[in-house]
Parts: C-alpha cells; structure tokens; sequence
C-alpha cells in the first residue's frame, strides 16, 4: 500500500506541474501492478487523448492517439471502458490517426449491437466513412438501416436515393425518393420531389408523375437553388404535348 499512495503522488505532483508523459508512465507501472484499478485505466487513456490532441507536433500526436487507443483495448479486454461512450470514443480516435477502415467497422458493429448510442450524427459518419472507402452499396444499406430509427425525417431514405441514382439502380431510387417524401424533410423536402421528377422524366418516361413530382418540388420556396427545376418543368410539359401529338397523328391515320 505505501507504495501505491507514493505513485499516486507522485502522479499527482506531475499532473500538477503539467507532465503528463511522466504521469502517464507512473499510472502504466501503477496497472502494471493492478490492472484491476479502473479509475487508473481511466486516467491513462483521458492523459493519452489529451496528450494526443497536440496539433504542433503530428508524429507526437499520432503516437500518443496509438497509446490511447492500445490503451483502451487492453482495458475492455479486462472487462472496464466498455459503455456506449468509451465505445464511441476508441471509434473516434481509430478516426484521429486516419484509420477510417477500423473505424468504421467498429461504428457499425456498435451501432447495430447497442454498444454504441444512436444518433443521426453516428449514422451518417459511418455511411461517409463507407462511401470513402469506395462501400458504397454498404454506404446505401447503412443509410437505409438508418432510417428505420428516424421517423421524424425523410433525410436518410433521401441520401440513400442519391446512392442508388449514382449506382444507376433507378428503379431503387425512386422507391427510396418516394419514402423520403412520404416521410418529409421539412423545406428541404423538394430536393426529393426533384429527383423523383428526373427519374421519371429521364428514365422511365413517366412525364405524367414527373410532370406532378416537379410542380411539388417548385412549390417549396427553397427551390429556387435550384434554377433548372423550371427547365425540367418546360422540358416535360413538352414531352407531354409531343406525346398527345403523336397520339393524334396515330388516330388520324387509322
């Protein structure tokens, strides 16, 4: 016990005098001694994190998030750091020294588990994080999972509508426009009436549902962002008079 109360001084005296390095190695024979010490696991990964949170000097910096991070992996192997807030926390500095990959594995197991808290934030850092490593039928997924937890917003049906249209899965795009309206985006709400008109006017024809999809999307006063939504709309008013011409035509010649 006496010389525990000692290391415990004498990481109190380096944190007093700003040495976290030394405070650092002092709490490392300290766990070395118990690992069982919880508060000490604690203590040395917020030392490491805020040792790593120096921006003047990288390589410092990208070691000390490393320490942080085997840190915090040799707690939760001993049973301690394991709530939703530990668990985001290791996400964010796999995040930190550019370990998207590992990142985002995490972020999803977790979020899916319960092992991390969901919020709308989480779910779209981690369908960023897929589309950057090139996932984008998982970036879609994730976006699609999102939205069975969100009620209250079309935001994420939306998101994944603009994926699959990349993915040229046309007819999955309207369907996930389509849910994005029915749901609702508040003022942002046209951008999906928008993309329901494209798709209908550039890839199924449908000037009819286009021709509606781009009155809705003109009607929010936020769609004048926008200024080739009334070139769409000239565009399929006149398809739509081309095609009852044509229907003409036909008659008068039977």
């Amino acid at each position: 016990a006496p010389r525990f109360d000692f290391y415990r001084l004498l990481q109190n005296v380096m944190i007093a005098q700003n040495d976290y390095a030394s405070a650092a190695e002092i709490l490392e024979l300290m766990l070395k001694k118990d690992p069982n010490n919880k508060d000490g696991w604690t203590q040395l990964c917020a030392i490491y994190l805020n040792l790593g949170s120096d921006e003047k000097n990288k390589e410092k910096s990208f070691e000390n998030n490393l320490k942080a991070i085997v840190t915090y992996e040799r707690a939760q192997a001993l049973g301690f750091l394991k709530t939703p807030k530990d668990n985001f926390q290791l996400v964010g500095t796999y995040a930190n020294i550019g370990q998207i990959q590992r990142a985002s594995e995490l972020l999803d197991a977790g979020l899916r588990s319960g092992g991390i808290e969901s919020d709308k934030n989480k779910w779209l850092y981690l369908a960023t994080w897929q589309q950057q490593l090139n996932q984008d039928q998982k970036a879609t997924e994730t976006l699609k999972e999102a939205a069975k937890h969100f009620s209250d917003t079309g935001e994420f049906e939306y998101m994944a509508a603009v994926n699959y249209y990349g993915m040229e899965k046309y007819q999955d795009a309207l369907q996930q426009a389509k849910a994005a309206v029915a749901k609702g985006m508040g003022e942002k709400t046209w951008q999906a009436w928008d993309l329901i008109a494209n798709l209908n006017y550039t890839e199924f024809q449908k000037y009819d549902d286009a021709l509606e999809a781009v009155n809705k999307a003109l009607s929010y006063p936020d769609s004048k962002k926008d200024p080739q939504l009334p070139n769409i709309k000239t565009a399929v008013e006149r398809a739509i008079k081309d095609r009852a011409a044509q229907l003409e035509a036909l008659k008068a010649n039977q």
